[in-house]
């Protein structure tokens, strides 16, 4: 059965092209029912044919270095292999199946009790740039360091931390682009706390020198550190290079900015507050503003259709604008379960969702919407329909548990179909978005005291930070192409510890 025309729906057996109904065997809500039960007979036949197949067939093990695992793929072939692909069969990388396999390798002590950590936000720069991540913390507090994860996770202090204002960040991003600057490469890092929304510029980290290199990485016989748990003071190459500016400044004293997104690219920015969505220029000079009935927890532009807004509210309601159009209005599409706290658009034509009750859902942006008759649109004259039975999702994920939480770590990577989450009962799970066979999480962390505020994935090439030079002479040619796919965890505490934690985790020693 297929909804690719709008009002119409395909039945795949007889090849015959049918009109959605109102009501009765042909209504959406049926035709739904219909998908989902067929879909589920298909799935218990597939996994009924595998049964019977694996009786037969040796048991795979998990590779437990790269090389084992470049063989495998190599031998085996992705394609054919589920073990590599989890169920999707155009995977070709096999990065569903290394998520299942994720074990700690390093972690790295941050400075302070963990309460400074609890609404922590991060960002993070990579390919072709040298690594660097920009963290919040308690009271606007931020503070900027280098890193990188190969041949092996580590982590350096790029200067002391400066502060934004007196409330928590609420959202934090780096720019879309750097700029030039007395001579000087420089990125920009855009957020939101209480009524403000601002911007610092930066000047973008150069590589650390040898002599830096050999004092905190380095063992007395030379060889890398395999174990990284400090924080190495600013380098001396960092030392011209440490303190930000303030770029710009976009106040309302009295509305509470909850989201923003940047692209500079378009001359775009896009603010969701208490009471108000904001556009801005990139040099956050106002363009329009509409007024909303409640608080825009989340905004997102997306990279193919920057003109394009979505946005999530406290009521439940994901909407849409289309910035192109003379008459810039706020088009209801999708209705969440509960406050709306991430939102983003997947490959093709679906859209994904997340919940403050914890409901994790994926939407098909084609699905037609039902109107009621004509209804007066008040303030422009005239009438126009509105929608009064909006769609379902077309897939719903289980296992993310969130209890009244608007901040938790979230990720998602497109290139493999991959969504990452932090519960508030301390575990971070990860689902593979692609395969159909189960909607339950592929991988579970360990549980943490504390919920993890912020989580990344690297493991794909344009997550993946450029090389620090000084390690290029000390590391033989193989290993230098060697990629370790993983995700980072930022902000992960115990019971018996004080502290708070960043970790890397990966599949492949």
């Amino acid at each position: 059965m297929s909804f690719n025309i709008p009002g119409y729906f395909l039945d795949q057996k007889t090849k015959k092209l049918f009109k959605i109904t109102q009501h009765g065997p042909f209504s959406l809500k049926e035709l739904q029912k219909r998908v989902k039960a067929e879909e589920e007979q298909e799935a218990a036949e597939a996994a009924k044919s595998q049964s019977s197949k694996s009786c037969n067939t040796p048991k795979q093990r998990s590779p437990v270095n790269i090389t084992q695992f470049l063989r495998q793929r190599a031998t085996l072939g992705s394609i054919n292999n589920p073990l590599l692909n989890n169920g999707a069969t155009h995977s070709p990388s096999g990065i569903p199946f290394l998520m299942t396999q994720l074990k700690h390798r390093t972690s790295v002590e941050l400075e302070g009790p963990k309460r400074m950590y609890d609404n922590m936000k991060v960002d993070l720069t990579a390919d072709p740039d040298y690594g660097e991540m920009v963290m919040s913390h308690r009271s606007g507090k931020l503070v900027r360091f280098g890193y990188q994860v190969n041949p092996g996770f580590q982590i350096w202090n790029a200067g002391s931390d400066w502060s934004t204002g007196s409330s928590d960040a609420l959202s934090l991003q780096f720019g879309t682009y750097n700029f030039m600057l007395n001579g000087q490469e420089r990125r920009t890092i855009v957020g939101t706390s209480g009524g403000n929304l601002w911007r610092h510029s930066v000047p973008v980290l150069p590589h650390i020198q040898r002599d830096d290199l050999s004092q905190h990485f380095l063992t007395s016989n030379g060889s890398i550190r395999d174990d990284t748990n400090i924080l190495p003071t600013p380098t001396v190459s960092y030392l011209d290079y440490i303190w930000p500016s303030a770029d710009s400044l976009f106040t309302k004293n009295k509305d509470l900015f909850w989201s923003s997104s940047v692209c500079d690219e378009h001359d775009h920015v896009v603010v969701g507050g208490d009471q108000a969505l904001y556009q801005l220029s990139s040099a956050f000079e106002p363009i329009s503003s509409r007024k909303v009935k409640s608080s825009i927890f989340t905004t997102h532009l997306p990279n193919d259709q920057p003109n394009i807004c979505w946005i999530g509210s406290r009521n439940g309601l994901i909407q849409s604008i289309d910035f192109r159009q003379k008459n810039i209005n706020i088009n209801t599409e999708f209705k969440q379960s509960s406050s709306v706290v991430e939102i983003h658009t997947l490959n093709g034509f679906e859209l994904l969702t997340i919940g403050m009750d914890g409901s994790v859902d994926i939407w098909d942006k084609r699905q037609p919407k039902q109107y009621s008759n004509q209804h007066r649109n008040r303030g422009k004259g005239g009438y126009h329909p509105q929608a009064t039975n909006l769609p379902s999702p077309i897939r719903t994920l289980k296992g993310h548990i969130n209890e009244s939480s608007s901040s938790l770590g979230f990720d998602v990577d497109l290139e493999n179909n991959l969504l990452m989450l932090s519960g508030s009962d301390g575990v971070v799970r990860i689902w593979s978005m692609f395969s159909s066979n189960t909607n339950e999480p592929i991988w579970c962390s360990e549980k943490f005291s504390t919920p993890v505020p912020a989580v990344k994935f690297i493991v794909n090439q344009n997550q993946r930070p450029r090389l620090q030079d000084g390690w290029a002479s000390l590391i033989k040619e193989p290993a230098l192409s060697r990629h370790y796919p993983g995700i980072i965890l930022f902000g992960t505490t115990h019971e018996d510890s004080d502290v708070s934690s960043v970790q890397w985790l990966t599949a492949l020693k």
